[in-house]
């Protein structure tokens, strides 16, 4: 279950579009590192980083494998609509996080 998808549409290119997810969807622990001077774009603050949704655009590749950007999130702020991209520089993250469908998934333990 990969819902809810979430399409991001270009207010100044018709044609792009990128699909993403929460990125809680695919970690649910994510907690990707936002630098002050982001928080400063968002127009929010470090306290205030329950307002902000961090999207994984997905991908996907010629041999038909899906995959998410968990390393460079789409963060949005939900009171102001403002987004952007955060790119985290030594993070454990991958821009390429395979991802499965439910049904795929190998049993917990």
């Amino acid at each position: 279950d990969w819902l809810p998808l979430v399409f991001l549409n270009s207010l100044d290119t018709e044609d792009l579009c990128f699909i993403a997810l929460p990125a809680t969807r695919i970690d649910p622990y994510y907690a990707p590192a936002i630098p002050e001077e982001d928080y400063l774009r968002l127009e929010t603050t470090a306290e205030q980083a329950r307002d902000l949704l961090a999207l994984a655009i997905l991908t996907a590749c010629e041999d038909g494998e899906l995959t998410a950007n968990l390393l460079a999130p789409v963060l949005v702020n939900y009171r102001n609509r403002r987004g952007i991209q955060v790119i985290q520089s030594g993070s454990r993250y991958s821009h390429r996080h395979p991802l499965r469908p439910a049904a795929e998934a190998p049993p917990c333990c």
